[in-house]
């Protein structure tokens, strides 16, 4: 019984000792984490221009409520990789700040649809 708790950590050292270095590195900068949280304040603006050309009233409002209440307040983990992703893969002159910032909106979209508690949203005071 021993014996096999001394190969599980011998097997799980190896895997560990085999991982990249960036892949082992789990801190994003503070500076690219800032960057990318200041864009939101812009999605949800386009987004929400985007709905009101179809409804004026409740939907559009309560989409901006449930955007605020749920999208940013997690890792971004998500987010922030697709940003670094294409950081790293972009050649350097398509490192423009019109492309990182679409990769940023990517981001942001990925962030949404991983979001699981969009019907979580209570009418608090409505």
């Amino acid at each position: 019984m021993r014996r096999i708790g001394l190969e599980i950590r011998k097997t799980l050292s190896t895997l560990n000792s085999s991982v990249p270095e960036a892949a082992a590195h789990t801190a994003v900068p503070k500076s690219e984490s800032r960057e990318f949280m200041a864009v939101f304040p812009d999605v949800v603006r386009d987004l929400t221009a985007y709905a009101s050309k179809y409804d004026k009233n409740v939907a559009t409002k309560w989409f901006v409520r449930a955007l605020q209440y749920n999208v940013p307040q997690g890792k971004k983990n998500r987010g922030l990789a697709c940003v670094l992703a294409y950081r790293m893969l972009a050649r350097p002159e398509e490192l423009t700040p019109e492309n990182i910032r679409r990769a940023q909106y990517l981001g942001w979209a990925i962030e949404m649809v991983s979001e699981r508690c969009w019907l979580n949203i209570r009418h608090q005071g409505d």
